[in-house]
């Protein structure tokens, strides 16, 4: 019955980016289907299970909170007949309407079920505390990304016109892959760049004791031969599609993401040249910002101003009702209402272009802030654990390295409402907790020996 479970949770990472990002309501349906399958299978799994341990939910209980928290709101949002006072004002026009928190209870309904997909993380924990398992998933994601990537390099150089299931709808010169959005596909290459970047820092360990005594040629050759050579190439794809999206925000995500992996590291899990690493990194930060300037979009300074228009919208619909919020998943029906004639945009917009604002509007201030707390902590607690840790926790780094560059980008764009950019977050974080309670056995860090937490 695990196995089963993992194999759903291999499918959904697998087919929810290649079906448009999964950003429309079918594709939400088909997730909800593999996750249900995967958690179904998991909890008959668990159930059975003679090693079960009350012990594990020490850290499961904040994923717990996280994934009920805004359902059970959400639930309350949905919630007919309410009084006045908490009911939508726009209800007070519909006398015979639904009377509920939400201003869309439909819409409500759906973001519901968008949001209990990331019950997978559950599944991803049993994944994370075998070691081989965290590795596996990692490595099926990295395979994933440069599969998108190479798909948007074909698109791009080939003109294929194509988002793999569908004829390319939209006219933007920036590369998308699979993705609908430069913007989001830019988000998604985040998640292949840092697990290449762990991935390659891991592998060549292995290699340091082969290098010693051998001729530049023939550690050359040593490394095309042995597995590192796979997440280079894969990197090197990924960090070109990148480049291509035309994205300035998901640029500097990529480019913080692989910057925090090299910091988070410890030092003594591995000798990997730091002088050359660092080399190495000021070379990409260096393309990066070159070919962002070759590349620069001819619409990036209204683009910019739409953004802060559309946060000033934000920051007035969150004023309006910032302790229940207009429901989840309305921005889209709340934005309009708040529409500016000073906005330089006459487009209705679907996102804030800013998380953390739209999260505000859907679900209220309190319920966001908590969120976030509990979120924050649970990351502290990651990275304490991964301090102590025996061994390299590669799915603990990568969390931690795209929690604060996806974090940071969320500020300006809506990557991590795209659900399948929310599910391989949701499954590295499962990943990382699995990491964090493994009871595999201790070896050699540095010149101690210590047991993983």
């Amino acid at each position: 019955m695990g196995r089963l479970s993992r194999f759903f949770l291999a499918i959904i990472l697998v087919e929810s980016p290649l079906l448009l990002g999964s950003n429309r309501a079918i594709f939400w349906a088909i997730n909800g289907i593999l996750a249900s399958a995967a958690l179904f299978f998991f909890v008959i799994a668990e159930w059975k299970s003679i090693k079960r341990s009350t012990s594990d939910w020490a850290l499961q209980s904040y994923l717990l909170i996280l994934l009920l928290l805004p359902a059970i709101w959400m639930l309350v949002q949905l919630i007919p007949n309410m009084p006045d006072f908490l009911a939508h004002p726009v209800w007070h026009f519909v006398p015979e309407g639904w009377r509920s928190i939400s201003i869309s209870p439909e819409k409500t309904a759906l973001a519901l079920v968008w949001w209990l997909t990331m019950g997978i993380a559950f599944v991803a924990v049993r994944a994370g505390t075998r070691r081989g398992g965290a590795r596996f998933f990692l490595q099926l994601m990295l395979a994933v990304s440069t599969v998108v990537a190479l798909f948007g390099l074909c698109n791009k150089f080939f003109g294929w016109q194509s988002f793999g299931l569908v004829q390319k709808f939209t006219t933007g010169a920036g590369l998308s892959g699979t993705f609908v959005n430069p913007n989001t596909a830019a988000s998604f290459f985040v998640f292949g760049a840092a697990i290449a970047t762990i991935l390659i820092i891991d592998s060549y360990k292995d290699l340091q004791k082969k290098f010693f005594g051998a001729s530049p040629a023939a550690q050359f050759f040593l490394m095309v031969s042995s597995s590192i050579s796979i997440p280079v190439a894969a990197g090197i794809i990924i960090f070109v599609a990148a480049l291509l999206t035309l994205s300035r925000g998901g640029l500097a995500s990529l480019v913080l993401a692989i910057s925090m992996v090299l910091i988070l590291i410890p030092k003594k899990a591995n000798k990997l040249s730091w002088r050359y690493a660092s080399i190495a990194f000021l070379v990409l930060i260096l393309v990066s910002v070159s070919a962002n300037a070759l590349l620069e979009r001819r619409n990036s300074a209204s683009s910019s101003w739409a953004r802060l228009e559309l946060a000033h919208e934000a920051i007035s619909a969150i004023a309006d009702r910032p302790l229940l919020g207009n429901g989840a998943g309305t921005y889209q029906d709340v934005e309009p209402l708040y529409h500016s004639p000073e906005n330089t945009s006459r487009l209705v917009w679907v996102h804030a272009h800013n998380t953390y604002l739209e999260a505000a509007s859907d679900i209220g201030v309190p319920i966001t802030a908590i969120w976030l707390s509990v979120l924050v902590f649970l990351l502290l607690n990651l990275r304490k654990a991964q301090n102590s840790a025996s061994k390299l926790a590669l799915a603990t780094i990568v969390l931690l390295a795209v929690s604060i560059s996806e974090g940071l980008h969320a500020l300006v764009d809506f990557g991590l409402q795209t659900q399948s950019i929310a599910i391989y977050v949701s499954c590295l974080l499962g990943l990382a907790v699995g990491e964090a309670i493994s009871k595999e056995g201790s070896v050699e860090l540095g010149s101690k020996k210590q047991k993983a937490r």
